[in-house]
């Protein structure tokens, strides 16, 4: 059989036994490996997954919640000193160091946009003002299509007439009327366009229908009253304007009813037959493009808007199409045609008006397809969108470039140059008013340069560093007491030089029992006596310079700030146990020398981001909403209306009911998200902002796990302005009092006699309204006017009131 096949059969019979030799030797080979060569597989309890204590991170962690619970439930004594240091963020030798950030790069090339839009747009206006006024007054005042064509109408007024001001207000109020006019058709038509679309065989018999008709109705009536009134002392082409604004409403109006019409030619105004309906708005928009364009080649009103000869070149040549559109419209009345009759010939006008005027801004601004005479709504649709966006679209008088090339442009360009025409700063005399938005001015590189000013170079930052930071440290001697629900602490600031030593401390109670802080101002008086006299008290005025700020009782007993404190004490060890294990990290003391100074046995780095920062607040805020909802719903008696009159009574207009519905809100609230997505949200912040920030934790512990100490290190970046400050903190913990020049100086006791913080407080606010009040009513004789005395008895009934409020508040 072997012998039938030919010879290149029997090669490839022969080949396959050799494939298969092959995998046999391979798989004896590889069973006959030794198992000792194999990597070993770890089993599951030996990989660093979350739920493995086993792991390094996971003990950090165990090891530093217990610490922390441990010490947030006993009475210990803090001393915390803060150095501050500044960096340069990039540095030349960087990848980043000749960068800009991004929020720079876009406010600078925002404020090029606008300064190249506004020299291209004073090189491109086809008249100046100034140019304009040195001309002759008594010239004819002439649109720009009439002086292209060289005609003078016979009702044409001088230029000294139609520059003044009762001339230019004439216009403006007509102007005015047309916007309101257009919008209230435009609003009215919309609705019925919806009622259409519902129920294409809707008539003007319809109540819908026929309650827009009649709101069309309202509003042609009331322009025409306006329009009317102005008429009788309009001159020139003003009345020209009003006699087409009044003509374009009352075709539209007619023609609307009329396609409404139950004797209407299609009875059903749906697929094709929509077109003839909406056909008579397009035609209304049409008549009043007319309108449009002819006040815009009005003298003044090109110059203000700085068209270019280009645009007013644009609009003229549309001009016989629309003057053509008008008598089409015109002859078909006069013939008895209608839009109900014959719609068909009112689709026909348009298409004819809008090809015609197509073809006339393609001579101008060539459009990106050949046009055509649109034979059905579909194509004249797509014309009509290309045409409006040729005539009055920012395409046509501006062509911007990309941001790209833009940005190019803006990093080729030389500084001094940019905002500048021709090199020079623009006359102010001869300079055009710019259109709303395009900006420019004589201080047009302004931004960029302040932007650039902002930036601190390396030598300024060692300064900095040598004549401020390195001499500066932040003091802070505290005394926690959790049962007492107190924090007496003494906050320091010190100034160190050779040339100089200020030391300035603040000496502060927080009780959480008696919802009240209590603060020695001794050391801020004198500051407070030279920034505002008026509210600094004398020392013989203040029981030993202490001053108490406090929540009055009523809304005291409603919100319980030591609910407060416990919850907060109890949500920080919570919160820190659902971040990830991997944020605890074992570190070795070696190199450390704090640990070594203060005695510690082991040290845990903790290091968490913004998102884990944010979700840390979260479940504190939670925690804490819930364990205020918990008080009030077992102290719902102390909620009722009864206690209001003792909120009343204290000058506050919250009342029990409401602090309730307050704090129930708020726990509902908390039930619509997750605490990752607070994380979530100070991330995105902070990667749109120019900044960022970075926090490291160190905690030290000592033999038997207890916290003997902390140090912090705190990153703030600041892009734009290329500087990187760094804050350590390093804080000593203890169960015995510090031998510290500030112990003598921390609080023993809150009810130590002490001035009435809250009346401080009062007092400057009340004078800030008697401020504003008095403001108010110096407007208000400016305004009117007239001098009496009105205001000023308002301001001494308020001003009563006010003050009876903060008597009773302070009580």
């Amino acid at each position: 059989m072997i012998k039938k096949f030919s010879q290149g059969t029997k090669k490839r019979i022969h080949l396959q036994p050799k494939w298969g030799y092959l995998m046999i030797v391979a798989m004896l080979l590889q069973a006959c490996q030794s198992v000792d060569t194999q990597a070993p597989q770890p089993s599951q309890s030996q990989l660093p997954f979350a739920d493995n204590a086993n792991t390094p991170a996971v003990r950090a962690k165990t090891d530093a919640l217990a610490a922390i619970s441990k010490h947030l439930g006993k009475e210990r004594y803090a001393l915390s000193t803060y150095h501050y240091r500044v960096f340069p963020y990039n540095t030349n030798t960087q990848i980043d160091g000749n960068a800009d950030s991004l929020w720079t790069t876009m406010l600078k090339l925002k404020e090029y946009q606008k300064n190249k839009a506004a020299a291209e747009y004073q090189q491109d206006a086809y008249r100046g003002m100034a140019e304009y006024l040195v001309e002759d007054d008594s010239l004819p005042y002439l649109r720009y299509y009439d002086e292209k064509n060289n005609t003078v109408p016979a009702n044409a007024i001088s230029r000294e007439i139609a520059m003044s001001d009762d001339y230019q207000q004439r216009s403006q109020k007509i102007q005015e009327t047309y916007n309101s006019l257009k919008s209230c058709l435009s609003e009215a038509s919309a609705n019925i366009d919806e009622k259409i679309k519902t129920k294409p065989s809707s008539t003007s018999q319809d109540a819908s229908i026929k309650e827009q008709l009649d709101e069309i109705a309202s509003c042609i009536k009331t322009s025409d009253e306006g329009l009317l009134d102005l008429a009788k002392t309009a001159e020139g082409y003003q009345r020209q304007d009003i006699e087409i604004i009044r003509q374009c409403a009352s075709n539209y109006q007619t023609d609307l009813q009329q396609i409404l019409s139950a004797k209407r030619q299609n009875k059903s105004l749906s697929a094709k037959n929509y077109a003839v309906y909406d056909n008579v708005w397009r035609n209304y928009t049409m008549c009043r493009t007319a309108y449009t364009t002819s006040s815009r080649q009005d003298a003044f009103s090109y110059i203000e808007n700085g068209l270019s000869q280009k645009k007013l070149d644009t609009m003229a040549a549309i001009k016989p199409c629309l003057d053509e559109h008008k008598q089409t419209q015109e002859q078909l009345k006069r013939d008895g045609i209608t839009p109900a009759t014959d719609p068909k010939a009112y689709n026909a006008a348009y298409y004819q008006a809008l090809y015609c005027s197509a073809n006339a801004v393609n001579e101008y601004y060539p459009f990106d397809k050949p046009i055509t005479l649109p034979d059905d709504y579909e194509q004249s649709l797509s014309l009509e969108h290309d045409f409006y966006d040729k005539v009055f679209g920012e395409g046509a008088e501006y062509d911007r470039p990309s941001l790209l090339q833009s940005y190019k442009q803006m990093k080729t360009a030389d500084n001094s140059e940019q905002g500048k025409t021709d090199g020079a700063e623009p006359e102010l005399d001869n300079q055009l008013p710019l259109p709303t938005g395009i900006g420019g001015n004589i201080y047009a590189n302004m931004f960029s340069s302040m932007l650039d000013y902002i930036k601190k170079s390396p030598e300024q930052l060692t300064a900095k560093n040598l004549y401020q930071y390195d001499n500066t440290t932040i003091t802070i001697l505290s005394h926690y007491k959790p049962k007492k629900r107190q924090i007496s602490s003494v906050l320091g600031l010190e100034y160190r030089s050779r040339t100089a030593e200020q030391s300035l401390q603040l000496p502060v109670m927080l009780d959480f029992n008696q919802a009240q802080i209590t603060a020695d101002s001794s050391a801020l008086l004198p500051l407070l006596a030279l920034a505002a006299p008026k509210y600094a008290y004398l020392p013989e005025e203040i029981a030993e310079g202490k001053m108490r700020f406090y929540l009055p009782q009523p809304l005291a007993e409603m919100i319980p700030t030591q609910v407060v404190f416990d919850a907060v004490m109890r949500a920080y060890p919570l919160a820190l146990a659902q971040l990830d294990s991997e944020r605890f990290t074992p570190v070795a003391m070696s190199g450390d020398d704090y640990a070594k100074q203060i005695g510690a046995a082991q040290v845990i780095k903790f290091s968490p981001n913004i998102a884990e920062q944010g979700k840390m607040l979260a479940i504190i805020a939670k925690l804490v909403a819930n364990d205020l909802k918990n008080y009030i719903d077992a102290n719902a008696d102390s909620y009722q209306d009864a206690n209001k009159k003792l909120l009343a009574q204290s000058g506050l207009k919250v009342t029990p009911a409401s602090i309730k519905s307050a704090i129930d809100d708020w726990v509902l609230v908390n039930q619509g998200y997750q605490s990752d997505d607070v994380g979530s949200f100070l991330s995105l912040v902070e990667a749109i902002l120019p900044l960022n920030s970075s926090s490291h934790l160190y905690y030290y512990l000592d033999g038997q796990g207890e916290l003997i100490g902390m140090q912090s290190i705190q990153n703030n970046n600041q892009q734009m302005t290329n500087v990187a400050m760094q804050i350590v903190g390093r804080t000593r913990l203890s169960d015995k009092p510090f031998d510290h020049a500030y112990a003598t100086k921390l609080p023993k006791t809150s009810n130590a006699v002490s001035a009435d913080g809250n009346r401080w407080l009062w007092q400057i606010w009340q004078d800030g309204q008697i401020g504003k009040l008095a403001i108010q009513a110096r407007e208000g004789y400016r305004q009117d006017g007239d001098t009496d005395t009105q205001s000023d008895d308002a301001c001494d009934d308020t001003c009563q009131n006010t003050e009876q409020n903060g008597s009773e508040l302070s009580q």
